[in-house]
């Protein structure tokens, strides 16, 4: 996992939570390969599922400390606004990990007493059920979505039968 000079400011401003970070990420990355295999997983349903579950593991296991959610929330937030991060994976990164935030916050206590393997249960379901971002297609259709801007996807059956039926 590549770290900014933000990420690490906020390390120095919170001793202790680093751990949890390394840790979170090599659950997720494990959980990953267990589920679909050693390979690729970046922009797509493995990179959507990792970030979905790490971002849980990290909630749950931050959210103890004071203000533990929002410091998980804060990390996610600082890691995927890295310069090098093209807008398309952030706006994907950032919708699937607070997906899982919002996983282990609605199960109270912020899901604290939930085992790995329920959170991994979850994010799958999330995948499966459409909730997460699977792509950059998916990630530039939020984009347009959040921008007010037509989805030609879904109006060119209606425009092509109309336009040709009025030649």
């Amino acid at each position: 996992m590549n770290i900014s000079s933000d990420e690490i400011a906020f390390l120095g401003r919170n001793r202790g939570i680093g751990i949890h970070i390394w840790t979170v990420n090599d659950k997720a990355s494990r959980a990953t390969n267990d589920i679909f295999g050693y390979g690729i997983h970046h922009n797509n349903e493995a990179d959507a599922f990792r970030h979905c579950y790490g971002a849980a593991l990290l909630t749950r296991d931050l959210g103890p400390f004071p203000d533990g959610v929002a410091t998980a929330k804060e990390f996610l937030d600082l890691h995927e606004a890295r310069p090098d991060n093209p807008s398309l994976e952030k706006i994907m990164d950032s919708h699937n990990n607070d997906i899982g935030v919002k996983i282990a916050q609605d199960f109270p206590p912020y899901g604290f007493e939930w085992s790995d393997e329920q959170f991994k249960s979850m994010c799958v379901a999330k995948l499966h059920n459409g909730e997460l971002i699977r792509n950059l297609m998916e990630a530039k259709d939020k984009q347009q979505e959040e921008a007010g801007c037509l989805n030609w996807w879904e109006i060119w059956p209606w425009w092509s039968s109309w336009s040709w039926s009025r030649r």
